[in-house]
């Protein structure tokens, strides 16, 4: 009666996954860990079962912990595999957060060695109390609906068991364990809940574990639906890429659907997300926005920028904005093919491809490279101008660039193509007239991608 709910979840797991499945349990040797490896190897399912320890070495006691792992592995002839970590104390996230993020890695590395999907033991109250936790942080949907019972290769099977159903089947079946020191050190904030508010919480309010597990569910539905109606609100502001979010539809929006696409947008492109106050600030600008105006909004953690151009968000990584000075170097062109410069690669048309060029598209095209003749590719430079017609003088740099709608923190590295010290092609926007092609035979169409 004990494990009827837990051998209920793994039973369901089990059926639910191809008969050629592996498990690999989380196997930390606390109690949730070793009831779940417990139960598993009781019901010896028809899947294959093993185990993973991950070594932190955090505590003092870890190599302990390690051979008690190995001794109850032995015990259940369950395989047991272990990969040693190494935490940094001082992480910018936080000692939690990065021994789970050392942890989960470990882990999932080791479950791609036998494609095994990793079992972890968390359960009801867990979810309870990341729950609260993220109401506590001021999370959104996404937040609220804490941990799913299924993320890929993650299952979480006993994630609708109750602490107390753990604690019985335990003492039932006699399932040793170890009792980790560090979940009773106040100075973690998940176990500043559990020590302090939880009791109060169970004791005023005894059904609140299954309460606030049912509704971390129900905001998992909520999320789903912001989710399925950023997606449809994508497809008039997002580009195929994801790179650009287009300002005019998106200011359409009413604020909540402007604030959850502006939020699906960031993730697209790794964002961690942003906070409430941040979230309405950028929101702020966003909609404010002039031509005038040099908007760069930089998210957290991340390597890259958000920046504005003729009502178009573009998010810029920053090996964009600032390629390496040795990417930059000046470099000789004798014809090649293609080229690396900058944050992008510098193409060149081969001639088959020219052969039936548009019109349109023939103004663009350069002539080859002519015996005795030094073309060098660099970066733009002061006065740098393109006589693009026989009648008319020298552009600026700044002016083609503008007209071509270029964005501005691409111009500064921007290839320029020179032959013999002359501005002979700003690639993908313009050709000098002296060195355009007669015919697409003896022609290149220099094109620049940044990445």
């Amino acid at each position: 009666m004990n494990g009827s709910r837990i051998d209920e979840a793994l039973r369901s797991l089990c059926e639910s996954l191809p008969s050629d499945s592996t498990l690999c349990v989380a196997f930390s040797g606390g109690l949730d860990s070793a009831v779940l490896l417990h139960a598993l190897a009781r019901l010896r399912p028809s899947i294959k079962l093993r185990a993973h320890h991950v070594h932190h070495g955090l505590s003092g006691n870890a190599d302990a912990w390690a051979a008690h792992c190995q001794t109850a592995c032995d015990a259940l002839a369950v395989p047991l595999t272990a990969a040693r970590v190494r935490v940094e104390r001082n992480a910018p996230q936080g000692i939690e957060a990065a021994a789970r993020e050392a942890r989960y890695s470990a882990l999932m590395a080791d479950a791609a060695s036998d494609n095994a999907f990793v079992v972890t033991a968390h359960h009801a109250l867990d979810q309870a109390e990341t729950l609260l936790l993220q109401l506590l942080r001021g999370s959104g949907p996404a937040g609220l609906a804490a941990m799913p019972l299924r993320a890929d290769q993650l299952l979480r099977p006993l994630l609708n068991v109750s602490k107390s159903d753990i604690i019985a089947y335990a003492a039932s079946h006699g399932v040793s364990h170890i009792d980790d020191e560090s979940n009773h050190d106040p100075h973690y904030s998940r176990n500043r809940l559990r020590i302090y508010v939880w009791p109060a919480i169970a004791k005023a309010f005894p059904s609140a574990e299954s309460s606030l597990s049912r509704a971390a569910q129900l905001q998992a539905e909520a999320d789903e639906l912001a989710q399925a109606m950023a997606l449809q609100d994508a497809a008039n502001s997002i580009d195929a890429g994801g790179s650009t979010l287009a300002l005019q539809p998106w200011r359409a929006l009413s604020t909540a659907r402007r604030r959850n696409l502006l939020r699906y947008w960031l993730a697209l492109n790794g964002s961690p997300a942003l906070a409430f106050e941040r979230l309405h600030e950028w929101e702020k600008q966003l909609m404010s926005h002039q031509e005038t105006q040099n908007i760069v909004l930089r998210p957290a953690r991340a390597d890259a920028t958000v920046r504005v151009f003729r009502d178009v968000a573009f998010w810029v990584p920053d090996s964009v904005t600032e390629p390496s000075s040795a990417s930059l170097q000046p470099m000789e062109w004798r014809g090649e093919a293609s080229v690396l410069f900058g944050s992008g690669a510098l193409s060149f048309d081969a001639p088959q491809a020219l052969a039936t060029a548009s019109s349109s598209r023939a103004a663009r095209l350069l002539r080859r490279p002519e015996p005795n003749e030094r073309w060098l590719i660099r970066p733009r430079q002061a006065g740098d101008a393109i006589a693009l017609s026989a009648n008319s003088g020298r552009v600026s740099f700044k002016n083609v660039m503008q007209q071509a709608s270029i964005a501005p923190w691409l111009r500064a590295h921007w290839p320029v193509l020179t032959c013999n010290g002359v501005v002979a092609c700003i690639p993908g926007v313009c050709v000098a007239d002296q060195f355009a092609a007669n015919s697409p035979k003896n022609a290149v169409a220099p094109l620049w991608k940044p990445q």
